[in-house]
């Protein structure tokens, strides 16, 4: 994933890969308020590469005992809901619908929809583009 936030040069290389059990260790020991799992392409990888990366994030958040934790939260990020779904059962996590494509045009039972169903689960929507939160509202 690229991003769009400027880098040192002069550290452009020293960096490495860390894997989702380490940057959680990593996270339980630093001062942070909590940590932000996007999980992606998670029905791709299902099925055509026989990985479920939804089941290796929930156990990597069981071994590093993120379930327990109250002070720490735990955010799942997708644009899936099947993949938010599955996180459901665990109360201290906080679910979160992504939603990348413009919907501006969209008819307000669209968005009436949408927003029914993530309530349903107990997660918030964020529209990354096209409609305003204040927009969102005057709709409702």
């Amino acid at each position: 994933m690229q991003s769009n936030l400027p880098r040192n040069p002069t550290n452009k290389n020293k960096s490495k890969l860390v894997t989702l059990s380490e940057f959680l260790e990593l996270a339980k020991t630093k001062a942070v308020t909590g940590v932000l799992i996007n999980i992606i392409n998670a029905a791709y990888l299902a099925s055509e590469k026989v990985l479920s990366i939804t089941d290796d994030v929930a156990s990597a958040l069981s071994n590093a005992t993120f379930v327990k934790l109250s002070t720490q939260k735990v955010l799942i990020q997708s644009d899936d809901s099947s993949v938010l779904t599955k996180f459901k059962d665990v109360p201290t996590y906080r679910r979160v619908l992504n939603i990348e494509e413009k919907i501006s045009d969209a008819p307000r039972s669209s968005f009436q929809l949408v927003l029914a169903q993530t309530r349903c689960r107990g997660a918030p929507v964020r529209i990354s583009s096209g409609v305003s939160v204040e927009e969102l509202r005057l709709m409702l």
